[in-house]
């Protein structure tokens, strides 16, 4: 026998059937691995999870049936390779835990150990209740876990430092569905997630945790912090700040006792969401805060701040939300709040402000035209301002609250409110407008809230107004006429 003399094709149409050889190789393992079933262990404590919740409240995993494959079921996911389930989400699908939705949704039980599923890296189970029982600590146990959600579960008591465990965690949700149905002794687990990069314990009482701000200062990779309603009332100094990367901290409806916006707040240069609603802070507002120039949200509302609304505060360009309301705030609102171009809900209610309304907020008139953005609530209401509404509102387009009640204001009705055909919340009660109500208020059909009594308008209650707002809820046109007064028209 000959054998074939190699040539350079020929080597070429070699290599070319090996790589189809190679080729064919992989996808026929990729596609097989498309097929991997759920393991049988795995499936059992999934199906013994759903045995101990009420059937009537289990509609979302009504495909978990032992027949089926538990990987294609719904809010479980599974290692293409292995076919070990590694996410379980089972989350509720309605935000707010106040509306008939969100509860119709709940799953509702007993918490059955998930000890067998020991690949999972994923489990959100927020916004169901689970009967009040006690937080369970075999979850310490899984320790392959990176994220974990179990907000609004119904769990109580002491958060168990086995949590600790969790070496890989990067998430961690743990808000209980009442205040303080939760607690924590001490807080030195928490100095075990070094890879942590979001933690909320708000509502958790940690007011036996002394050492909690130390702890917290140990996790370098920590983006959002939330601790409202915590209970807390002191913040010990901090040296050096080492979650410097942190962009969300939360510490509203904490009573401090020093009264002062603690110091190493200042140094999160990062830092993109403030709140710090009802948390005891005196004086002025602190400059200190002009670092931050990175805030997109700043609440200091509910306190006892007393000193004007500082000018660097106009420079936050990159501000979208910012509520000062119920504090003791002095002076003008200057003509640079027309440089908070990104602004779309702007609060400063129940304070001492006095003066005209600037201007140059009129330039914020003309902002943001397009259908997702622009000022969204305007609320001036219990200060002591005066003169002639602006006549800009007609360029306001996105405008879904207005609020100048209990000020000083005069003059007509402007024209252009009644071009805000997004608002739904007109509040101009307790001024001194005058003149007719205009007819152009008819564009704003989805007002479901209309209050601009006790002004001193003339001539008759519009017909119209009954039969154009059928979304009203709050009616009041407690009308003062000139000279005279008519009968109310107040609901």
């Amino acid at each position: 026998m000959s054998l074939m003399k190699p040539t350079k094709t020929n080597i070429v149409a070699v290599l070319f059937l090996q790589l189809f050889a190679i080729s064919t190789i992989s996808i026929s393992f990729c596609s097989g691995s498309s097929n991997v079933r759920c393991t049988q262990r795995e499936k059992q404590a999934l199906l013994r999870f759903k045995q101990d919740l009420n059937i009537g409240n289990s509609l979302r995993i009504a495909s978990w049936n032992g027949d089926g494959d538990c990987c294609t079921w719904a809010g479980v996911a599974c290692d293409n390779f292995t076919g070990h389930v590694h996410k379980l989400n089972l989350r509720n699908p309605y935000d707010d835990s106040l509306s008939y939705a969100f509860m119709w949704s709940m799953l509702v039980g007993k918490f059955n150990t998930l000890l067998d599923l020991k690949h999972l890296s994923y489990l959100d189970l927020s916004g169901n209740y689970f009967e009040a029982v006690q937080f369970p600590a075999f979850l310490g146990s899984m320790r392959k876990l990176k994220y974990l959600n179990l907000s609004l579960c119904g769990f109580v008591g002491m958060i168990p430092h086995q949590l600790g465990n969790l070496s890989h965690l990067q998430y961690l949700d743990l808000r209980p569905y009442y205040p303080s149905n939760l607690y924590v002794e001490n807080s030195l687990w928490l100095s075990s997630l070094s890879l942590l990069k979001h933690l909320d314990m708000s509502g958790v009482d940690l007011s036996k945790a002394s050492d909690l701000l130390p702890v917290i200062n140990t996790l370098p990779f920590l983006e959002v912090l939330q601790l409202s309603y915590c209970q807390l009332h002191h913040f010990p100094p901090l040296p050096t700040v080492n979650f410097s990367s942190l962009t969300k901290l939360d510490l509203s409806y904490n009573l401090f006792d020093n009264s002062l916006i603690p110091s190493w707040v200042f140094r999160l240069s990062h830092l993109m969401y403030l709140d710090l609603y009802y948390s005891n802070i005196q004086g002025p507002i602190p400059d200190g805060l002009q670092n931050l120039t990175s805030l997109r949200y700043l609440a200091l509302s509910h306190n006892h701040l007393n000193s004007s609304i500082p000018n660097w505060l106009y420079k936050f360009i990159h501000l979208e939300y910012l509520c000062l309301y119920n504090n003791s705030l002095v002076g003008v609102i200057s003509e640079d709040i027309g440089n908070m171009t990104s602004i779309n809900w702007l609060d400063l209610s129940l304070n001492g402000l006095k003066g005209k309304i600037p201007k140059s907020m009129g330039r914020l008139c003309n902002l943001r035209m397009n259908e997702t953005k622009g000022m969204k609530i305007l609320n001036l209401k219990n200060n002591q301002l005066f003169g002639e509404l602006p006549d800009c509102w007609m360029n306001w387009k996105n405008l879904l609250v207005l609020n100048l009640g209990s000020n000083s204001f005069h003059g007509n009705f402007p024209n252009s409110l009644g071009m805000l055909s997004s608002l739904q919340s007109l509040h101009l009660r307790r001024n001194s407008l005058s003149g007719g109500i205009p007819a152009s208020l008819k564009n704003s059909r989805d007002l479901n809230s209309l209050d601009i009594g006790e002004n001193k308008f003339s001539g008759n209650v519009p017909m119209w107004i009954g039969e154009t707002f059928t979304k009203l809820m709050i009616l009041n046109l407690r009308i003062i006429l000139m000279g005279s007064y008519q009968q109310n028209f107040a609901i």
